[in-house]
């Protein structure tokens, strides 16, 4: 993992790794604050991932909301914010339970466990030191593997990835799909070609998928998926991308 060039050419302070050094408020400088895998303290650095950024900016935005925005946009930013809870629960639901933690001016970081996909149905998830869980334990194999992929997908802010995503797992299992190729990477919202496709491809004009040696045969603008033009499954995803 390396620095972005918009961090690498900052002029703010660095330390290990080309990382921002952010205080006990993730304030990098007057007005400048950092997080997620561009930031760590000098003191206690946080690993770089998505539940340390997950709770910096759930952070960030209760102390926007109930402190900085008083001092507009020419005013002196106070010295710390006020006292606020950590997100410490990882669902919106269970917010309440935040409150059995104690409110504090500085970011206060919630070990909620550690999980990991690690192939077809493996994986391995680590409660031991969890905040969160009365009990504590690992998981491994298809457990810790289920486990992750509902995190996973319970992240999702968008209808249209919560349909999609499932997908292309049940793809990915399919026998059929492994006679088929995909490398290109596109915009979902825009329906445009963020990559590139053989000209001679009758699948140009598709959103998700093209094959090497079947194109695609859908309708010009019809969403498909990497799976035969014949299956249901292929027509059922075309009709979900269309109306969602």
């Amino acid at each position: 993992m390396a620095p972005i060039k918009f961090v690498e050419g900052s002029s703010l302070e660095k330390g290990k790794g080309g990382r921002i050094v952010v205080d006990e408020y993730l304030r990098a400088a007057d007005r400048v604050f950092a997080l997620g895998d561009c930031a760590a303290s000098r003191e206690d650095p946080l690993p770089p991932t998505a539940v340390a950024a997950e709770q910096q900016g759930a952070y960030l935005a209760k102390c926007f909301n109930t402190t900085y925005y008083k001092a507009g946009a020419d005013g002196p930013m106070p010295a710390k914010p006020d006292p606020v809870r950590p997100s410490a629960m990882p669902f919106d639901f269970l917010e309440p339970l935040d409150g059995l933690w104690e409110a504090s001016p500085e970011f206060r970081y919630v070990e909620r466990g550690k999980m990991a996909s690690m192939g077809m149905w493996g994986g391995v998830a680590d409660m031991t030191k969890s905040e969160i869980t009365p009990v504590g334990g690992t998981l491994t194999g298809v457990t810790a593997f289920a486990s992750w992929r509902g995190a996973y997908l319970s992240k999702q802010v968008s209808v249209q990835n919560m349909i999609l995503i499932p997908m292309f797992w049940r793809s990915s299992v399919s026998k059929t799909s492994r006679r088929w190729r995909g490398g290109v990477r596109f915009d979902l919202r825009a329906g445009l070609k963020a990559g590139s496709l053989d000209e001679t491809s009758r699948a140009s004009k598709c959103i998700l998928c093209y094959s090497i040696k079947k194109p695609c045969r859908g309708p010009p603008g019809a969403a498909t998926l990497t799976t035969p033009p014949s299956s249901r499954f292929h027509k059922t995803a075309a009709f979900f991308i269309r109306w969602v």
